[in-house]
Formats: structure tokens, C-alpha cells, sequence
């Protein structure tokens, strides 16, 4: 058997080799996209000096001495607002500008004095005290130069780098190409229709839900998810038909172990693909498989208990999707463990936990009752999954270990 980490090494080098092709695509339609090549910024941002306050703009020479015994008193020569060219307007000696946040600076302005730091009488401003130098102006590229990276090649989009985006001018961007997936679900007991009721030995087809509401989310064109429950010529079909559809991934739940029914090795060899591994020091999930079919096209087998495959999806195809968009790998933070759980040495183990962080940026780590890979209650209240390595023998309180949150791309900010 191989080592979890192990087991994603072969998966990034094994995606690494399907090349994505990339596509144009509005702003507006961006968030969760992943971009395809290095954006540089169009212009600077600031474009323009500009005013960041409501105030009034002057020249510091004017109120050199100025002081609330004896405020010094200018003439407003004219009102500049936010939208209007400043043209040849000029601070000129013993007078000032108002001026209105974001509206262009006059020329020789040398500071904004804030409307309310001033008294106005008719035609003329109190001041008593003077500035400092740069006092509330925005000056040109203060933001962003024109020419310095945005985005990089793997960056995800989030509605943080919409904002920046949309501030350039930025209207299109080039993101990768969605990867096509197909979820295959295996299993006679299985029902899909959540509306029937159960017959003897019948379960509800919980991974197949699953499966439509992550995949998609995590950025993939879902071509199905499909219930062949165990049928050996329609798993054939279903690959013919996925390799003539030029998916690029295929995942499948169940018939992945040793049993009577277990068909799918089997069948993928029938059908030319290239067993990569089968079997890895894990819980849940011991009898995981991955595969290349002839096309290139990347094979998961997972197996059924609804834990296994969750974990499965969450940490070998999201993997190879990272891979394939260009994404860097994931990286866990580290919790202390505030219960114990027993535990043997031999298999690295992925454990349903809730993660509490605290305000001195610390993380602890709850390990939740209902372990077991067809226990799915905990997904109500755990928000993280908890990595315990092979080696590691029982987790004792005050343990830090690995974690990492319940769903990669739950919160695009």
C-alpha cells in the first residue's frame, strides 16, 4: 500500500500533464475562475492626484503661522468637484480651492485642509492651523502602477480580487478552461429518487448529491452523475462515452475493493487504463484507486462508504484539479487537539472535526463522535477535517496536527 502522501504525488504528476485550455470571459462572471495568464495593471490608480477629503485645497506657504490666537483667513476662489477637469486652475498666494473628495487637485496644491477643521465667513476661510505636507491627497500610482502584476497564473478569483479588477478598468480576463468531471455512482442497493421510499436493503444515493453540489463549486463542468449501480458493460459504456466526450476526470463510488461485486478495477483494465495505485494507508478509504484511461483522461475510484468518498473528492480530485488549473497545493493550518482519540500506528487517518479559532489566532481542534466512514451526522456541526499521519499512535490532548477546512472554496473573500 502506499503512503497518503505519497499517493498525491502520483496524482500531481500525473495531472500536471493535461494542459487546459484558456478562454475570455467577463469580469461579472469571474468569481471562483481561475486565471490563466499574468495580469498586469493597464494604468495607475490613482490616475490622477486627487482629494481625499471634503475640504478646502491650499498652498503651505499661506499658513505658515497659523494657530487658533491667530487663524489666517484666505479667499475661496472656486468650488472643484469630483468628475470635473481641473483644466488651468491654480492655488494661487491668499487664496484656496474647495474641493470635493476625488475631485482632481489644482496646480501648486501642497495640502487638503478637512472642512471640518475651518470656519467660513462668506467668501472667506478661517484657518488655524497648518498642514503637513501631502496632507489628504492621493497621488498618482499611489494604489497601483501601471505595469506591476494583479494576478498570477493559478490565482483563484475571489470578489477581493473583483473589486481591484474592476477599480483598473479590467473587464475581461483570461481564466483556464473548466475541466470536464463525471461522477459515477455503483451499488444496486442505491436509490436516487429521494422520494421513494425505501425498500428492503435499499439505501438513499447520498454521494451522488454530494458530488453535484462540490464539483461544480470547485470549478469543474460536471457531465453527469450517473448510477450504474453494478453493472460491468454499462461501467464499459459509461467510459466509451466519457472518453468520446473528451472529459477530463471520472470519479466513481464503490466496487473499488476486493468483493464479488467489486468491478471496477477489472473493468478498467479492460478497457486500457493504467492502474497507477490501488490500495493506500488510509481510514477512511483503504481501497482508493487512481487511474489513466487511454485518452489522458484521469480516473478516481473511491470507495462507497459516504465518508470515504467525501474525503476522497475533498483531498485526491481537488488535488488534481489544483494541478490541473495551475493552483498551488493546498496548505494545512494546525490545531491543538482538545480531546483524545485512540488510535494505531500503520494508516494516516482523516478524522470529522470542528475547528474553533481564537482571538489570539491560535486554532483548536475538536475530534467529533461518529467516526466511522458511513457516519455522515457529523457533517451537520464538524467544520474541518483533522490529519492524524500514519506513524502518529493515539492523539492526546494538547496534540497539534494538521487540519484544514471542510470545503476549500467555501468563503471566496
Amino acid at each position: 500500500m502506499l503512503s497518503y502522501h505519497d499517493a498525491l504525488q502520483i496524482i500531481r504528476d500525473t495531472a500536471s500533464s493535461i494542459i487546459l485550455e484558456a478562454e475570455t470571459i467577463p469580469l461579472e462572471s469571474a468569481l471562483g475562475r481561475v486565471c490563466a495568464k499574468l495580469l498586469l495593471s493597464p494604468l495607475d490608480i490613482q490616475p490622477f492626484d486627487n482629494s481625499a477629503m471634503d475640504g478646502f485645497a491650499i498652498k503651505l506657504d499661506d499658513l505658515a503661522g497659523a494657530s487658533p490666537e491667530r487663524p489666517v483667513r484666505l479667499k475661496i476662489k472656486g468650488v472643484i468637484p469630483a468628475g470635473h477637469p481641473v483644466k488651468d486652475n491654480i492655488v494661487e498666494a491668499g487664496f484656496c480651492w474647495r474641493i470635493m473628495t476625488g475631485a482632481p487637485l489644482p496646480q501648486g496644491v501642497d495640502a487638503i485642509v478637512p472642512i471640518e477643521d475651518v470656519h467660513q465667513h462668506s467668501e472667506t476661510i478661517l484657518f488655524s492651523n497648518a498642514p503637513k505636507l501631502g496632507q489628504h491627497i492621493r497621488r498618482t500610482g499611489e494604489d497601483f502602477k501601471k505595469g506591476t502584476s494583479v494576478l498570477s497564473v493559478g490565482d483563484r478569483i475571489t470578489q477581493a480580487h473583483m473589486i481591484a479588477l474592476a477599480s483598473l478598468g479590467i473587464s475581461k480576463l483570461p481564466v483556464f478552461k473548466k475541466p470536464g468531471a463525471l461522477f459515477i455512482s455503483t451499488g444496486t442497493e442505491l436509490v436516487d429518487d429521494l422520494s421513494q421510499p425505501l425498500q428492503d436493503g435499499q439505501i438513499y444515493n447520498s454521494n451522488r448529491i454530494y458530488a453535484h453540489a462540490l464539483l461544480p463549486a470547485c470549478g469543474t463542468i460536471l457531465h453527469g452523475c450517473n448510477t450504474i449501480h453494478d453493472n460491468k458493460d454499462i461501467f464499459l459504456e459509461t467510459l466509451n462515452t466519457a472518453d468520446e466526450k473528451g472529459i477530463h476526470l471520472i470519479i466513481s463510488s464503490g466496487a473499488v475493493s476486493a468483493g464479488n461485486y467489486d468491478f471496477v478495477r477489472n473493468g478498467l483494465e479492460s478497457f486500457g487504463a493504467k492502474i497507477l495505485y490501488h490500495k493506500i494507508k488510509l481510514k477512511p478509504g483503504k481501497p482508493n484507486l487512481f487511474a489513466i484511461l487511454p485518452s489522458g483522461c484521469l480516473y478516481f475510484g473511491l470507495p462507497g462508504n459516504p465518508v470515504a468518498t467525501v474525503a476522497g473528492l475533498r483531498f485526491f480530485v481537488l488535488e488534481a484539479l489544483r494541478t490541473m488549473l495551475k493552483e498551488k497545493s493546498e496548505r494545512p493550518i494546525f490545531a491543538r487537539v482538545m480531546n483524545e482519540f485512540p488510535k494505531k500506528p500503520g494508516l494516516h487517518m482523516i478524522l470529522k472535526g470542528r475547528l474553533e479559532y481564537k482571538d489570539d489566532g491560535s486554532v483548536n481542534a475538536n475530534v467529533l463522535d461518529g467516526q466511522e466512514s458511513f457516519m455522515v451526522s457529523p457533517f451537520l456541526s464538524m467544520n474541518g477535517w483533522l490529519h492524524v499521519p500514519e506513524n502518529k499512535e493515539n492523539i492526546k490532548t494538547g496534540d497539534v496536527i494538521e487540519a484544514y477546512p471542510a470545503h476549500p472554496y467555501g468563503h471566496l473573500v
